[in-house]
């Protein structure tokens, strides 16, 4: 049988996906913010990336569109909630860096995909999409680095 839950996590996905392969980056943008508003998003993604598993992650699809602008998005996604508001900038860095190191393994170019393939994979095997391997492995705030030494 299955759960209310499952579904509606299958149906974002959906969405999501169907959004991602049209290069529909504000529509993408307020679908992964949806969780946020509501306060529920522990549960949510841990739904959705159950319901994705063995699939292709959104920046795969992203990826084999060449689609630049919707890989910078997922790559440096954060909820629009947290970049809004009166804190200072420092306080609005450490709460997008808060959020980075928990949920920044959501969406990473080194996710194994199909047949074990990354994005980067697919980029680089890509005629005309140097752009996309460069969108891929530019990491401006170092958050890989981050999330590496935080494990080490």
């Amino acid at each position: 049988m299955v759960h209310f839950f499952q579904v509606h996590a299958l149906r974002m996905k959906q969405l999501l996906v169907f959004s991602v392969e049209r290069d529909w980056c504000s529509v993408v943008q307020n679908l992964l913010d949806m969780p946020f508003e509501n306060a529920e998003a522990d549960s949510f993604f841990s739904k959705l990336s159950y319901v994705m598993q063995d699939k292709m992650s959104l920046l795969h699809h992203a990826v084999r569109r060449k689609c630049r602008p919707m890989v910078e998005l997922l790559l440096a996604y954060v909820p629009s909630s947290l970049t809004k508001g009166t804190d200072s900038g420092l306080e609005n860095f450490q709460r997008i860096m808060q959020f980075k190191l928990q949920w920044g393994n959501l969406i990473r170019p080194d996710m194994a995909g199909p047949a074990g393939l990354t994005p980067l994979h697919i980029a680089a095997s890509m005629q005309g999409a140097e752009d996309v391997v460069d969108a891929l492995t530019s990491d401006p705030c170092q958050v890989c680095l981050q999330l590496h030494l935080k494990l080490v």
